[in-house]
């Protein structure tokens, strides 16, 4: 039985929604209440911080689809990209002036670092937590008079110079195309499984097959599945962690159990042989 999964160019996802909310949120809602600020100024703290980093990603990220881009590098964009997008967030509530703020990114940047390879580990998550926690910390040293450079974006031998070849980014992304439109005004659409978006096809599939036949396991010789390793790296899943970024994992369980929630994916259902 075959099943083709349909089209979707994942790779020009390059900042979805889920990525952003992981560290922009958390930050903005922290401030917010330690600030007691307003529904009103937490909502527009957290638009205009996402907006900023959205369109800053694009910039870095621009030569994504072609496989040029520090993605493709190794590196994680949540990684370096987290600390700047809190960091505005955190800005923006605590009302820092506009030199304020730029010394809070320059700050930010210290802390910008992750590489794909803790995809499928504990240490995935850390990148929006840390950048969470970074970003406010950032911000409230620039408040108090610590020094970062105010350039640190655009400045040879600063942030985008560093990660993104001239030949490489697209500075448009800003300058052309900020609040054109807004980032948020697209649907960010959400994940239907608890696992690496480009396994949602594979696990789409999976169960597409499941339904359309009556079959048990043991009818089952073997299963052939193409997949992109990019994100699915992990060809085998020790543990729960693993199991969301492992293809084989996902077919398997999902002709099994003709479901992929929360319930296969805990350390049980992956040690379930």
């Amino acid at each position: 039985t075959a099943y083709e999964i349909p089209k979707r160019d994942w790779s020009s996802d390059v900042c979805s929604s889920d990525l952003l909310v992981t560290h922009i949120l958390p930050a903005t809602l922290a401030v917010a209440e330690s600030l007691g600020s307003s529904g009103k100024d937490t909502l527009t703290a957290f638009m205009l911080a996402y907006e900023a980093t959205n369109k800053l990603t694009k910039v870095i990220e621009a030569r994504r689809k072609e496989h040029r881009s520090p993605t493709h590098r190794g590196w994680w964009h949540v990684g370096f990209i987290a600390p700047i997008g809190a960091t505005l967030a955190a800005c923006r509530l605590m009302k820092l002036n506009k030199k304020q703020t730029a010394v809070a990114i320059g700050i930010s940047t210290v802390s910008s670092a992750g590489v794909r390879r803790n995809m499928g580990t504990m240490s995935k998550g850390m990148h929006s937590g840390q950048g969470a926690r970074f970003g406010i910390e950032a911000a409230w040293l620039a408040k108090k008079g610590f020094t970062g450079d105010p350039e640190i974006l655009e400045a040879p031998l600063g942030f985008i110079f560093a990660l993104s070849p001239e030949d490489e980014r697209d500075v448009t992304a800003i300058t052309e195309r900020l609040a054109k439109p807004w980032a948020l005004e697209k649907n960010p659409g959400m994940k239907d499984f608890p696992a690496v978006t480009p396994g949602h096809g594979v696990i789409d599939a999976s169960l597409a097959v499941r339904r359309a036949h009556d079959f048990s396991v043991d009818d089952i010789d073997y299963v052939e599945s193409d997949y992109n390793t990019f994100s699915l790296l992990r060809p085998e899943a020790h543990d729960d962690e693993e199991a969301g970024f492992c293809a084989p994992f996902m077919v398997a369980s999902a002709l099994v159990h003709n479901a992929f929630g929360l319930a296969q994916v805990t350390e049980k259902a992956v040690h379930n042989k």
